[in-house]
């Protein structure tokens, strides 16, 4: 199986072909940044094709498409006086084609640029396929939809897939390829950007991998294995001991065991986590009690919910029905503030128009003679009309006065009520606050166990045949079997490293099914302990 390199310039247009180097080594990986490295001789024709700017494309025999193609972005000058003579060798490396998506950053706002943002979204939502979501963000950070600041010469995002699964997410500012990475682990889909030599532009792909779980094997016997090694370890804790708020005695203590690995494995392990920011404490019962305090308004203050809201929707009914009655009472108790001035004036005129007709009486009956009789009479005659206008004003105040007093009685009432509803709605809403709040532990308690539990580790190396080939058999992305002891383990090909020497020819290819060698190595302690329970009958048997 032979390999060639293409080499294009920084308008993506082919410019020649290195034949000849001292050695080649490239990654693909499935959905993020492959690598590549080149060590050729220095002072050759072939080291002066590739330039700032341009890169490579590496095909292998027999396969339609470049396996990997990408930009350059290193040089390394190598002498030594014993291999590396005369003029010495020159390590060129770089990343692939899928580097692009990972130089862009998700815009609140992708079609504004960075000074006008503030104007905008402060974050974006999706929610679309997979597919769909992949092209639109690529295309409108870096192709055609891109400002024209950030668009890639030479770059063809084509049409969109309308494929995969529905993605919800929201994006500011995230760095693209690695939103695009998590978007394509859960819903089955992979992209690539790959060099594409008729058109001489850079593809953006979006593919579904293929499952060939059942074409695509691994074994010792099929002669594509060249090593596996399988660990079981026991576990590092078994039992998490959770403490929150509180002092002393009062502090909330919780324990969680993992009773199935101490009884497989016959040992234990204690760790403790500290958890104070969880507001619960032991009650006089030895039961879970939330930790709370009192206002100054006289509620207690059972905080929120993790989206920030009340515990219960009682809660939330008592809260507006407060603010309805405080509102009422405020508006009451002002309509009352000003009854009360018309009201007194309406008291002290009519008191003055009552001391007036009493005057006018006296004046009356201590007239002698006819003329004083007939002033003291028209005096009184106006005072009495004055009290007459007076009364009737007082009844009008007066019935003002008592209307709005009843009002302002009605809405204390009211408004009392509805404190006293609302704390009682608090006190109801603390049982779900606390179970919230134990379930936090509990998370807090299996994370703990999650981190020092027992795992197994299956590492598998497979090599090409000539029945079984990378890149023209199976691709990163695709779904395979290995199969070892009688048990079969399916997991895609995350990513693949090749060899090759100076000849053109393949030294070594070194797939990574699964988890491993990502840094997130899966734990397949089911799969792993199968396999050694699987030997143990064989070897019984033998």
């Amino acid at each position: 199986m032979g390999y060639r390199v293409e080499v294009f310039d920084r308008a993506k247009k082919r410019v020649g072909e290195i034949d000849t180097w001292i050695s080649l080594d490239f990654t693909v990986r499935w959905c993020a940044e492959g690598i590549w490295q080149l060590l050729i001789k220095d002072g050759t024709p072939q080291a002066d094709l590739i330039e700032k700017g341009g890169g490579v494309a590496i095909w292998q025999e027999g396969v339609s498409e470049p396996l990997l193609s990408g930009q350059v972005d290193q040089y390394q000058k190598y002498w030594t006086k014993v291999q590396h003579t005369g003029p010495g060798s020159l390590y060129i490396s770089g990343k692939c084609h899928n580097r692009l998506a990972y130089s862009r950053l998700a815009f609140p706002e992708p079609a504004s640029p960075i000074p006008r943002q503030y104007a905008g979204r402060s974050t974006r939502a999706v929610a679309s396929g997979a597919g769909s979501a992949i092209w639109s963000e690529l295309s409108s950070a870096l192709g055609p939809s891109a400002l024209p600041d950030r668009r890639i010469l030479g770059l063809n995002v084509g049409t969109d897939p309308q494929s995969g699964g529905k993605v919800t997410d929201s994006l500011r500012y995230d760095v693209i390829g690695t939103k695009l990475e998590e978007w394509c682990k859960a819903r089955d889909l992979g992209y690539r950007f790959i060099y594409n030599a008729d058109s001489q532009e850079v593809d953006l792909k979006v593919y579904a991998p293929r499952d060939l779980s059942r074409e695509i094997r691994f074994s010792p016997e099929l002669g594509n294995l060249r090593e596996y090694i399988y660990t079981l370890t026991g576990p590092r804790i078994t039992r998490v001991v959770v403490a929150c708020q509180g002092e002393g005695s009062a502090r909330y203590i919780w324990q969680l065991i993992d009773s199935a690995s101490e009884s497989e494995w016959g040992t234990s392990y204690e760790q403790f986590v500290d958890r104070r920011d969880v507001p619960l404490k032991t009650s006089p019962t030895g039961a879970p009690e939330l930790v709370t305090t009192t206002g100054s308004d006289g509620f207690e203050d059972i905080g929120q919910n993790p989206s920030g809201a009340d515990w219960t929707p009682l809660v939330i009914a008592a809260r507006k029905t407060l603010t309805g009655a405080e509102t009422a009472a405020q508006k009451a108790d002002e309509t009352h503030d000003k009854a009360k001035g018309p009201y007194n004036q309406a008291v002290n005129a009519l008191e003055d128009a009552q001391g007036a007709v009493t005057r006018a009486k006296k004046r009356l009956a201590d007239a002698d003679t006819a003329a004083e009789k007939a002033a003291a009479q028209k005096a009184l005659d106006e005072a009495e009309t004055d009290l007459g206008k007076a009364t009737t004003a007082h009844t009008k105040a007066k019935g003002d006065f008592d209307t709005s007093k009843a009002a302002l009685t009605e809405a204390t009432s009211n408004l009392t009520a509805a404190k006293n509803a609302l704390k009682a709605a608090l006190t109801a809403a603390k049982p779900v606050a606390v179970e919230h709040y134990l379930s936090v532990i509990r998370e807090a308690a299996e994370a703990a166990l999650k981190e020092g539990e027992k795992s197994g580790n299956f590492q598998v190396y497979p090599i090409d045949t000539d029945y079984c080939q990378f890149g023209r058999d199976y691709f990163v992305g695709d779904k395979v079997t290995v199969a070892v002891d009688g048990t079969e383990y399916v997991d895609i090909v995350r990513e693949v490293s090749i060899n090759v020497d100076e000849a053109g020819k393949t030294n070594e290819v070194s797939p990574k099914i699964g988890q491993q060698g990502s840094g997130e190595p899966l734990n397949l302690y089911k799969t792993v302990s199968e396999l050694q329970k699987k030997l143990r009958r064989l070897e019984a048997r033998m």
